[in-house]
């Protein structure tokens, strides 16, 4: 995904690249993980402002800002619909 979004971001004019990732919250959101992804947007600036942030403090933001009930919606996993075909 970071690497599509850094594509997108060139594609667009975008100046840096801004995630929800909070630190510890799931496997693939750990320090090196981070580290990694990061690489990956090596010609912007990787924000993330949730990092310090736990759970309950985050649904409370979506839940402020409305986009919770979105966020829950049944849809793919997004790393599904870019993953190349195994066809």
């Amino acid at each position: 995904m970071m690497r599509f979004a850094a594509l997108m971001a060139v594609e667009i004019g975008a100046m840096c690249l801004v995630t929800g990732e909070s630190l510890g919250q799931v496997a693939s959101q750990t320090v090196e993980s981070m580290a990694f992804t990061g690489a990956y947007a090596a010609e912007h600036p990787v924000f993330r402002p949730l990092v310090g942030m736990n759970k309950e403090e985050i649904i409370a933001i979506a839940e402020k800002i409305q986009t919770f009930e979105i966020s829950n919606l049944p849809y793919a996993d997004c790393c599904t619909l870019f993953a190349p075909s195994t066809r």
